[in-house]
């Protein structure tokens, strides 16, 4: 792929290319605020990531332009589904979103879990879910819902994006903050002495999602671009480029 691009196992249907760009142009939507999906360059401002891998490579099989839409939190990307905003999206796959969304098959997954600030007494996930803990979660993320069903004893406090959750932990608005070990480790050094637990409360897998009820075709040729992507090691290739650590490239 890229300079290394071979042809795709089964080129585009014109359906497929008519429900994954229906304006012409494959729009893709992803969070800023996850290093799952994106990073920002500090000097430039220029966005970087396996989203942006992933969209200009798939248009670019489709024969289309690639347009990124940057969407603020993963609440906005789906606030905007249906609207026309965007055509498939980067976003970690929970049962709830299926109201929403249609997936692909998975091509990037991380455990979920705490870091926690040096002086916490937690330890373990289990240890989180007392009473009086405080856990900060972007608002409808997957990790909102699932520790929404799975907390007992602790408080979810709710963020715009995880970025605002990093900074409630800062301001001691809660005693940790709850995403995918990728992300709690590209935030980490901003916390001296901070910790991100071993265990995990749940594994986040990220595929690449339409709105409810498109026609099957796109997605089908969506799962046969990421089988070859996965299979010929190009997905490992753009995390490494995105300086992607605490993720893995499922097999299924």
């Amino acid at each position: 792929m890229n300079s290394d691009r071979t042809p795709s196992p089964v080129p585009p249907s014109a359906a497929a290319r008519a429900d994954l760009a229906p304006s012409g142009t494959l729009r893709l939507a992803f969070p800023v605020a996850s290093a799952l999906y994106v990073t920002k360059d500090p000097t430039t401002g220029a966005l970087r990531g396996v989203s942006i891998d992933l969209g200009t490579e798939l248009a670019a099989r489709l024969g289309v332009p690639f347009e990124p839409v940057a969407c603020t939190a993963v609440r906005d990307l789906i606030a905007a589904t249906g609207t026309g905003r965007w055509d498939v999206a980067t976003i970690v796959m929970e049962a709830e979103r299926e109201k929403t969304f249609d997936y692909s098959r998975p091509y990037i997954e991380a455990d979920s879990t705490y870091l926690v600030p040096a002086a916490s007494a937690i330890v373990a996930v289990a240890d989180a879910d007392r009473t009086g803990t405080r856990i900060g979660v972007a608002e409808k993320s997957a990790f909102d819902n699932f520790l929404a069903r799975a907390l007992k004893h602790a408080t979810l406090v709710r963020y715009p994006g995880v970025a605002a959750a990093f900074e409630g932990l800062r301001a001691n608005e809660c005693d940790a903050v709850a995403a995918p070990r990728q992300v709690l480790m590209a935030a980490q050094a901003r916390f001296p002495g901070s910790r991100i637990l071993d265990d995990w409360f749940d594994v986040a897998r990220v595929g690449i999602a339409v709105p409810k009820g498109r026609q099957a075709a796109g997605l089908a040729y969506v799962n046969a671009f990421l089988a070859e992507a996965k299979a010929s090691g190009w997905i490992e290739q753009a995390m490494q480029r995105a300086g992607m650590k605490g993720a893995k490239v499922p097999r299924d």
